[in-house]
Order: structure tokens, then C-alpha cells, then sequence
């Protein structure tokens, strides 16, 4: 290991950290967006959870009010949402966060705003460790990693919005710290601190689950030859985070009479891909406006549509009896779509995919020449990415770092890719993006040092 990754942070490395941290709290206090659509209902969540200790998301459409801004859940319908039946159709992990903020400091004004000062300052130690990881390459690197995430404007702009984003990326960030930690001189402890915190990812996203047997795979490969003490230390991660997400397998039990392992929106939300796919055009950075819909996707719109109405009538109150109706009309779409509109859904995918990469999320509406500035960086991060996966190819920490962005991706290409969910990948893009820049310098500084001949 470098001596620079055993010795302290440099001067500079904490004046980047103060900054960051002062630019993050500023831009919370100053950017409010309002709270609809899914901060809505998240925040509903949340002030149940705070003031019964019981868990449900309010799933039925006649809760919601659409106003101005977007959908929302007012008052009245809170009153409402109190005395109904628990469900699962979302993870209770940012709605619990939010819960405990709120029998902290109360009042819903208040409340949001220390929610979006604390998103900034988990956001701030976040920054603190990817600085850590990029330093593992040499203090440059770090001090690289710092400054981009100090000018990356969706790592300020994210903390004002109420979502999961925030919350996941720094338990995301942590759990790959930890695990690159670990690797290098593995113990029980670390690995206790690893599973306990992949468990607490996935009460929040359950979609990094199966990131462990990639990251274990890395290891396997690169190490070659393992103790038998190292494999059981990989085991007792997945044990320990199977030990923390089980309460909300026994919860759900008890509430359903059988086994659901995480929320029961799947079916819901493999349907809204669809209709997101086909629908929602939005323009990439060079547009000032997206494609109109083709004759094929307003049709695939329709059909859609017509599914979701037979789900919801079917359905009922239960959340997990509307699953089961989604599920039932979801593979009756597949097979109505797939004959005849294979090439329209495989297009209109890789649509949403591409835009989800080139539009950085949280952008705020209006600043259009800073949003394309924002653009354009985000752009050059994801090419340095790329660029860096092949040159540190050999190193095991680095393709730890590359391997949690291309899970992602893969994992939501297959769900619903939205640039919210390209979000908590961009903390490693950045890091590794650092480092590929410090090692042109260096090859830059080794070349013109080199004597003439």
C-alpha cells in the first residue's frame, strides 16, 4: 500500500472537504424544490412511520391530489392514509431516515429542511470517502476526485430532493470503501461492517443485492489462491446481510401469510418502464426539444395503458393483491408486445438508456446554459471511465470501483433506466476518472523529463 494512503489527509485535501461540505449545506438551504410525486409519498410514509410505528406507502390513486408542480398528498388525504392497512410497496429504509428527522425536530417545514442539511453533510462524508479511495492511486488523485465532486453540481443539487438518491449513494460509497478495506487485509470485523452495511443498503434499494457475487467473483479472480478463512469471511457477509434485511421478511410474512422479500411494486414498475419508454422523449443535452412519439410507441402506449386499467380494477386496496393482478396483466402485455413491437421496445429502451447517461440528474430548471455545461462534464466523466477501466484493468480495487457503475447500469437497464439511478454510480465514474487524469500527468511528466538523445 502507498505510504500516502497511511498518512493523513493533506492540507488542501481538508480546506476541498470544508468547501465541499459549506457549498453542499448552502445550496440545501437555498434550492427547495417543491415536494411531489415520489417525495410525496415518501414523506407520507415517513410521517407515519413517526407517528404510529407502522409502515405502508400510499399506493392507492385516490390519496393523491395533482396540483401545479405534480401529484401530491395533502392533509386530508394524510388523515386518511393514517387509519389504512400496512403494506410493502416500497422499501421503508429513507422513509425510517426520514421518520427518525422528524421525531427529532418536527413540523413539516423544518423538517425538510434538516433532512435536506443532513443529506448534505452524509453527502459531504461521501465525498470525504471517495477522496479516500482515490488516494489509494496517489494524493493527486485524491485531491482530483475532491474538486469534481466540489464542481459536479447534481452532488449539491441532489440533497434538496427528498428521495432515496442521497441516502443510498453514501451507504453505497461506504459499503465499497469497507469492501476494498477488507480486501487487502481481511478480518471478521470488516467483514461484519460490510454485511451489516449492505443489509441497511437494501432496506433502502434492494437492487445492489446481487453486486456481492460480482465484487466476490473479483476477488476470486485476481487473488487466485484464497484461504479458506478469506471465502468464509465472504460468506459471512452475505450472512450477516441476509441477518439485516430478514426483519422485513418475517414483518412481511406476518402481514401476507407468504414469502415477499423486498417491495411489491415489481410488476408496477416493469409496466411503467414500458410506458416511460414510450412516452417520455425527453430531449438529450443538445435538443431544446425530444422526438415526437412514433405511430408504433402510441400504440405500445395504449396497450399499456389498457393493462394498467384491468390491473387497478383487479387489484383493490391490497398492495399485494394489485402485484399479483400487475404481474398476471404484465405477462399478457409481454405476450401481446413482443410478436409485433420487439423492435420498438428494444429502441425506445435503449432511448431512455442513452438519455439517462447524457442527463445528469437533479438539474434545476431554467439555468440551461449551466445544466449543458453540467452536461458536458458529465459527459467527459463517463469517457474517462471507460478510459480507465481498460488502463487499471490489472488492479483489483480499481475494477471493485469500475464494477459498482456497470452493475448498475445493467441492473436498470433490465428495470426502468432513469438518470436518478445512474446517480449513485457517478461517485465511482469520478474517482476513477481522477485517477486516469493523474496518470496522464504522470506519464506526461515522466515523457518530458526523459533526457534527449
Amino acid at each position: 500500500m502507498p505510504s500516502s494512503v497511511r498518512s493523513g489527509p493533506s492540507t488542501l485535501a481538508i480546506w476541498l472537504v470544508l468547501l465541499v461540505l459549506l457549498t453542499r449545506v448552502a445550496v440545501a438551504l437555498a434550492y427547495q424544490p417543491a415536494v411531489t410525486n415520489d417525495q410525496s409519498g415518501y414523506e407520507a410514509s415517513a410521517y407515519r412511520f413517526a407517528a404510529s410505528g407502522s409502515f405502508a406507502y400510499p399506493f392507492q390513486r385516490e390519496l393523491w391530489s395533482t396540483g401545479a408542480e405534480g401529484k401530491v398528498i395533502d392533509d386530508k388525504s394524510i388523515t386518511r392514509f393514517l387509519s389504512m392497512p400496512d403494506n410493502a410497496f416500497t422499501m421503508p429504509g429513507y422513509p425510517a431516515f426520514r421518520a427518525a428527522i422528524y421525531k427529532l425536530v418536527g413540523g413539516a417545514d423544518t423538517w425538510r429542511a434538516w433532512t435536506r442539511i443532513l443529506q448534505a453533510i452524509i453527502s459531504c462524508v461521501g465525498a470525504l470517502l471517495m477522496y479516500l479511495l482515490a488516494r489509494r492511486f496517489s494524493e493527486r488523485a485524491g485531491i482530483l476526485a475532491l474538486a469534481i465532486a466540489l464542481v459536479y453540481l447534481p452532488f449539491s443539487t441532489a440533497n434538496s430532493h427528498l428521495l432515496t438518491d442521497v441516502l443510498f449513494t453514501y451507504l453505497l460509497v461506504t459499503i465499497v470503501y469497507a469492501f476494498v478495506r477488507w480486501t487487502e487485509r481481511p478480518s471478521l470485523a470488516l467483514a461484519a461492517a460490510v454485511g451489516l452495511l449492505l443489509g441497511l443498503a437494501l432496506w433502502v434499494r434492494p437492487t445492489i443485492a446481487l453486486w456481492l457475487g460480482v465484487a466476490g467473483l473479483l476477488v476470486i479472480v485476481f487473488r487466485h489462491k484464497l484461504t479458506r478463512g478469506t471465502l468464509g469471511q465472504l460468506a459471512v457477509i452475505g450472512l450477516i446481510a441476509v441477518v439485516a434485511i430478514s426483519p422485513w421478511w418475517f414483518r412481511n410474512y406476518a402481514l401476507y401469510g407468504r414469502f415477499v422479500p423486498l417491495s411489491t411494486s415489481g410488476n408496477a414498475t416493469a409496466m411503467e418502464a414500458i410506458r416511460t419508454d414510450v412516452s417520455f422523449l425527453w430531449p438529450f443535452p443538445w435538443q431544446s426539444i425530444g422526438p415526437n412519439q412514433t405511430p408504433e410507441q402510441k400504440t405500445v402506449e395504449q396497450l399499456v395503458a389498457q393493462r394498467v386499467r384491468a390491473a387497478t380494477a383487479v387489484g383493490g386496496e391490497s398492495d399485494l393483491a394489485q402485484s399479483d393482478a400487475y404481474g398476471t396483466q404484465y405477462r399478457l402485455l409481454r405476450n401481446e408486445l413482443l410478436p409485433r413491437y420487439s423492435s420498438t421496445l428494444l429502441r425506445s429502451r435503449g432511448r431512455t438508456f442513452l438519455w439517462s447517461l447524457a442527463w445528469p440528474y437533479a438539474l434545476i430548471g431554467g439555468l440551461r446554459y449551466l445544466n449543458i455545461l453540467t452536461a458536458a462534464l458529465h459527459l467527459a466523466l463517463l469517457l474517462c471511465f471507460a478510459a480507465a477501466v481498460f488502463v487499471f484493468c490489472r488492479r483489483l480495487d480499481a475494477m471493485l470501483l469500475a464494477s459498482v457503475p456497470v452493475y448498475l447500469l445493467a441492473v436498470h437497464t433490465l428495470i426502468i433506466p432513469l438518470n436518478r439511478y445512474v446517480f449513485p454510480a457517478m461517485p465511482f465514474v469520478i474517482v476513477l476518472g481522477a485517477a486516469l487524469l493523474d496518470h496522464l500527468i504522470q506519464s506526461r511528466s515522466a515523457r518530458s523529463s526523459r533526457p534527449v538523445s
